[in-house]
C-alpha cells in the first residue's frame, strides 16, 4: 500500500490543522458555555435549572439512539459512492430518511404514554414535564438531523465548520436567551422554547454547509442500491444502532435516572448539571482529536495500511491522555474556586467531579478503541460489552442514587466507564495488536501528578472579607487564572523535561526562532 502513504501524510496534516481549529473553537465555545452555566445557576432556581438540563439531556440521548446507527454508516460508507455515482443519492436518502422516520414513529408512542412518562418524576417536578411535554420530540427531531449532517461534514474533514456551529452558534444563542431572561425580556417558557428552536436554526446552517461541500443529493429510489448493498448497510447500521443505544445510555443514564430516583428530584439534576459541564470541559481536546482522526484512520484501515493505523492509534492515544490529564489537574486545583462562585448549595460537586474525572481520564488514556472497533470486523464486540455494562450501570444507579444521590450517580457511572474501557483495551490489544500504553504514558502521568502537587500547594488569594460581591468574584477569578497559568507552565516544562511529548519540541523551537535576537 505504498501508494496510499503520501495521501495519508497529507491527511495527517489536515487532521492536525482540523484538530487545532476544532480545539480552539471548542475552547471558545466552552468559555461561552461556562458563562451560560454560571448565569443559569445564578438566575434560575435549582428546580428550573435541573429541568432545562434534563430536557436537553433527554432530547440529545433520544436523538443519538433514534439515529439508528446511520450517522456511523454515512461516515464510513460515503467513500464507496463518489460524486456522480447514482447510488450516492440513494445512499444519502437511506441514511437520512430512516432515522427521521424513526423519530416521528417514537414520538407517536411518546404522546400515547404521556401519563406514564410524567408520572415517573417527583410530584413537585411533574408540572414541568406536563407543561413542556410537546417540545421533547421536536427537540429530538432537530438534534437527530444535526447528528446526521455533522457526520456528512466529518467525512469530508469539515470538522471545524460544524464544531463552530455547535460550540459558538448554539452556545452563543443559549447565552443570548439566558441574558434576555435575566433582564426580564422573556419568560422561562420562552427560554425553553427558544432553546429548542436554536437547534432548528443550527440544522439550517449545517444543511447549507453540506450543500456547499458538493455531491449532496437525496433520492428515495433505494432500488438504485443492489439488494446485497442495502442489506450490508442496514446490517452495519443495525449493530451500530444497538451500540449507540448502549454507549449513549452509558454516558447519560446517570442524569436520566437522577431526577426520578433522587428525593431532591430536579434540584439534584441542577447540581449534577454543573458537574457534567465541568467534565465536558475536560473532554474538549479528546473529542476534538477523535472527530479529526476518525476519517483518517478509517481510510488507513480500509487501505489495509496497518503500520499507519498503529502509528495513528498510539500518537492519538498519547495526545488524548496528555491533554486530558492537563485539564484534569487544572480542574481539580480550581474546585474550591468554583464552589465559591456558585454558592454552598452546590457543595456536592467537590466529591462528584473527582469521581467522574477518574473514569473519563481512563477513557482518554485508552485512546480511540471505540472508533477502531467500529471500523473493524470486530465491531460486534463493542455492542456485546456495552450492553452488559449498561445493564450494570442501571443496577448500580438504581441502588446507589436513592442512598447517595448525586454521589451515587457519579460512582455508578465511573464504575461502568472503567469496566467498559478496560474491556475494550484488552480486546483491541488481543485481536488487533494495538496498544495505547507505553513508557510515554507513564512519563505523562508523572508530569501530571507533579503539576497537581504544585497546584495543590499554591496558596489561595484571600477572598474574605471583601467590600462587595463583585470584588469577591474578581479575586476568585484572579486566583483561578493565576493558578491555571502556573499549573499549565509547570506541566508543559515537565512534559519537555521527561520527554513525554516529543511533538511539542518542534513547536517550541519554531516559537523561539520567531523572536528577534534569538537566532545565532
Amino acid at each position: 500500500m505504498a501508494f496510499f502513504r503520501p495521501a495519508i501524510f497529507v491527511a495527517v496534516g489536515i487532521v492536525i490543522r482540523q484538530s487545532l481549529k476544532t480545539t480552539l473553537v471548542t475552547l471558545v465555545g466552552a468559555a461561552i458555555g461556562a458563562f451560560v452555566i454560571f448565569l443559569s445557576a445564578k438566575l434560575l432556581p435549582l428546580q428550573e435549572l435541573g429541568f432545562s438540563r434534563t430536557l436537553t439531556n433527554f432530547a440529545l440521548v433520544s436523538a443519538s439512539i433514534l439515529v439508528l446507527g446511520f450517522h456511523g454508516t454515512l461516515a464510513v460508507f460515503i467513500y464507496r459512492y463518489p460524486i456522480g455515482d447514482p447510488r450516492r443519492a440513494a445512499f444519502l436518502g437511506l441514511c437520512l430518511t430512516l432515522p427521521l422516520a424513526a423519530v416521528c414513529l417514537v414520538s407517536g408512542i411518546y404522546f400515547a404514554c404521556k401519563s406514564w412518562f410524567v408520572g415517573l418524576f417527583q410530584p413537585a417536578d411533574s408540572p414541568f414535564f406536563d407543561r413542556y411535554f410537546i417540545w421533547l420530540p421536536v427537540f429530538a427531531f432537530f438534534a437527530c438531523l444535526q447528528v446526521l449532517l455533522e457526520s456528512y461534514l466529518m467525512a469530508y474533514l469539515k470538522v471545524a465548520q460544524y464544531t463552530f456551529v455547535r460550540e459558538i452558534g448554539l452556545k452563543g444563542g443559549s447565552l443570548l436567551l439566558i441574558l434576555l431572561m435575566g433582564a426580564g425580556f422573556i419568560s422561562f417558557s420562552a427560554f425553553i422554547i427558544g432553546s429548542v428552536l436554536l437547534y432548528a436554526v443550527a440544522c439550517l446552517i449545517l444543511l447549507a454547509l453540506v450543500v456547499r461541500t458538493g455531491g449532496f443529493s437525496i433520492s428515495w429510489n433505494w432500488n438504485l442500491l443492489p439488494r446485497a448493498e442495502r442489506r450490508e448497510l442496514i446490517h452495519f447500521a443495525g449493530f451500530h444502532a444497538l451500540l449507540g443505544v448502549s454507549i449513549n445510555l452509558l454516558n447519560a443514564i446517570d442524569g436520566i435516572m437522577l431526577a426520578p430516583l433522587d428525593k431532591q428530584g430536579l434540584r439534584a439534576s441542577g447540581i449534577y448539571t454543573i458537574a457534567l459541564f465541568v467534565i465536558s470541559i475536560m473532554l474538549i481536546p479528546m473529542r476534538a482529536l477523535t472527530h479529526a482522526i476518525t476519517p483518517v484512520i478509517t481510510q488507513a484501515y480500509q487501505a489495509q495500511d496497518h503500520a499507519q493505523v498503529d502509528s495513528l492509534f498510539r500518537k492519538s492515544s498519547n495526545t488524548m491522555f496528555l491533554a486530558s490529564l492537563g485539564m484534569t489537574v487544572i480542574i481539580l486545583a480550581n474546585l474550591s474556586n468554583g464552589l465559591q462562585l456558585l454558592g454552598s448549595e452546590f457543595k456536592p460537586i467537590l466529591v462528584v467531579i473527582p469521581i467522574l474525572l477518574v473514569g473519563r481520564l481512563v477513557d482518554a488514556a485508552t485512546g480511540i478503541n471505540e472508533q477502531v472497533l467500529s471500523i473493524s470486523r470486530h465491531y460486534r464486540f463493542s455492542f456485546v460489552l456495552s450492553i452488559g455494562l449498561v445493564a450494570g450501570v442501571i443496577v448500580f444507579n438504581r441502588l446507589l442514587i436513592p442512598r447517595w444521590g448525586v454521589t451515587g450517580a457519579a460512582t455508578g457511572t465511573t464504575a461502568a466507564v472503567l469496566l467498559y474501557n478496560l474491556g475494550k483495551w484488552y480486546f483491541v490489544k488481543q485481536k488487533l495488536g494495538l496498544q495505547p500504553f507505553s513508557q510515554t504514558t507513564l512519563r505523562i502521568l508523572a508530569a501530571g501528578l507533579l503539576a497537581f502537587g504544585v497546584g495543590w500547594l499554591l496558596p489561595h488569594l484571600p477572598t474574605a472579607p471583601v467590600v462587595s460581591p463583585t470584588k469577591h468574584t474578581i479575586l476568585i477569578l484572579m486566583d483561578a487564572t493565576a493558578r491555571t497559568l502556573v499549573i499549565a507552565v509547570v506541566y508543559l516544562i515537565l512534559l519537555l523535561v521527561f520527554k513525554a511529548a516529543p511533538d511539542l519540541l518542534p513547536v517550541f523551537r519554531n516559537l523561539r526562532n520567531r523572536f528577534p535576537g534569538r537566532r545565532s
